[in-house]
C-alpha cells in the first residue's frame, strides 16, 4: 500500500508529502503510543490501590514513558500527515517539516548562490535520492527519499520553475 510521495511545486513553495505507510504499520505505532501513555497512569492507580506511597522513580518513569509516547505519536503523524515545506522569499530559503498539528523548527539560509542537487543513497537494490539545497555556508537535506530518477526530475522541474520567475 505504499505510494509515491506527492510533490507540489508552486511559484515559491515546494511541498513534498510523505509516502503513505500501511494501515497495519500505522495501527501498530498508534497502539504503542497509547500504551506508552496509559501504562504509567495504570501503574499509579495500582500503587494507590495497594497503599504504596509516591516514589521519585515513578515520576522519572512517567517522563520516560511519555517521552517515548510523544516520539511514537510524532512518528504516527509524520506517516499520516507529514510533509516537508520549502519556501523561497526575499532571497531566503526557509524549510520545515509539517506534522499537521505541529511543525519542526524552521531552518533558513541565504539563497544567494545556492545549488540544488540530488544526493544518492543505496537501499538494498534500489537507488534513492534526497534533494539537497546548499549555499557556501549551509545545506538543507530533505528527509523524504525518492527514487533517483524522480529526484532528478523534481530538481529539473524546480530549476525550470525558478527560471520562469
Amino acid at each position: 500500500m505504499k505510494s509515491k510521495p506527492q510533490i507540489l511545486i508552486k511559484r515559491n513553495i515546494i511541498e513534498i508529502h510523505t509516502k503513505k505507510v500501511s494501515v497495519f504499520g500505522n495501527s501498530f505505532i498508534a497502539v504503542l503510543a497509547l500504551s506508552l501513555l496509559a501504562l504509567p497512569i495504570m501503574s499509579l492507580i495500582m500503587m494507590i490501590k495497594m497503599g504504596d506511597g509516591l516514589h521519585f522513580g515513578l515520576f522519572i518513569g512517567f517522563g520516560g514513558f511519555w517521552f517515548f509516547s510523544y516520539f511514537m505519536t510524532r512518528q504516527f503523524l509524520w506517516n499520516v500527515y507529514g510533509k516537508e515545506v520549502l519556501t523561497f522569499k526575499n532571497r531566503r530559503i526557509s524549510y520545515y517539516s509539517d506534522f499537521k498539528y505541529f511543525q519542526d523548527s524552521h531552518k533558513d539560509f541565504d539563497a544567494e548562490n545556492f545549488n540544488v542537487f540530488v544526493r544518492e543513497y543505496q537501499e538494498w537494490d534500489v537507488k534513492l535520492g534526497v534533494i539537497v539545497f546548499a549555499n557556501d555556508d549551509e545545506e538543507i537535506e530533505l528527509a523524504t527519499k525518492v527514487p533517483l530518477e524522480e529526484a532528478n526530475a523534481i530538481v529539473e522541474k524546480f530549476i525550470l520553475s525558478l527560471s520562469r520567475g
